[in-house]
């Protein structure tokens, strides 16, 4: 007996998302990552939603982590199989996807994250953690000089 079309359909998809092996042409990667990016954008639109909504905050922790869980192992899979078309390891994909991270954090090592007086006052009584306040700073592309909080 034959696969009925959304059968094959179904298949197709769950081997395109989440499946590391075979690959990918040109085509076939962009069809897999547009949704992608609509996912994100939805995600994040959604996690600030109820990042500004809720009394308690791990409901929303918990959200943000099984949402980007999903669509970072939906996206490796896609990219992996591209680079597999381009006679690449999918390893390739850690200097793509690592790199950014890593130097983020070398941000944050070398004097932390800044946050602005208003987004201080949107998160101080939902966070539990204290800022200090770190002054007025002058920061490029900005006219103004900007009071700051670490």
């Amino acid at each position: 007996m034959t696969s009925m079309p959304n059968e094959q359909f179904a298949a197709s998809l769950v081997s395109l998302f989440f499946s590391f092996k075979g690959r990918i042409n040109r085509a076939r990667f962009w069809v897999g990552t547009i949704p992608f990016v609509i996912g994100w954008t939805a995600a994040m639109a959604l996690f600030n939603w109820m990042f500004m909504r809720a009394e308690s905050l791990m409901p929303v922790y918990g959200f943000g982590i099984a949402a980007g869980v999903m669509l970072l192992w939906g996206q490796f899979g896609v990219c992996i199989k591209r680079l597999h078309d381009r006679g690449k390891s999918g390893w390739w994909l850690l200097i793509i996807w690592a790199l950014p991270a890593v130097v983020s954090q070398a941000g944050q090592a070398s004097g932390g994250i800044c946050i602005s007086s208003r987004v201080h006052e949107d998160v101080r009584d939902r966070l539990e953690t204290t800022f200090d306040d770190g002054g007025t700073q002058t920061l490029k592309n900005i006219a103004r000089a900007v009071q700051v909080w670490r």
